[in-house]
């Protein structure tokens, strides 16, 4: 698992079509759009919910240590909230690139 710190709308980028950012951070809830046309993507606790290829976004809240689950093989689970950042663990096949926005240019 690939640990990684958020402020608001930083995003990750995971693979080729892939971005999850926190859009709203709360003291118990953080809310995330992900980015993901053509994969589904489902909250942890119910598998089969939701699914990106419609718009291309996907909107979901998530407390700590509830996942977000994208394709078959990528997980993106909150690990923490700290005031007005979130770390973020993403688990995802070893041949699958995952960097913060920031270093992608």
């Amino acid at each position: 698992m690939l640990v990684l710190t958020r402020s608001l709308h930083q995003v990750i980028l995971i693979g080729d079509n892939i971005e999850v950012a926190p859009d709203r951070i709360g003291t118990k809830v953080v809310r995330f759009s992900v980015r993901a046309s053509g994969y589904p993507v489902a909250r942890g606790e119910c598998p089969s919910a939701g699914d990106a290829s419609k718009d291309g976004v996907l909107i979901l809240a998530r407390k700590c240590g509830e996942k977000i689950l994208i394709g078959g093989d990528i997980i993106v689970t909150l690990l923490k909230i700290q005031g007005n950042r979130v770390k973020v663990g993403v688990t995802a096949p070893p041949t699958v690139v995952i960097l913060r926005d920031e270093l992608a240019a």
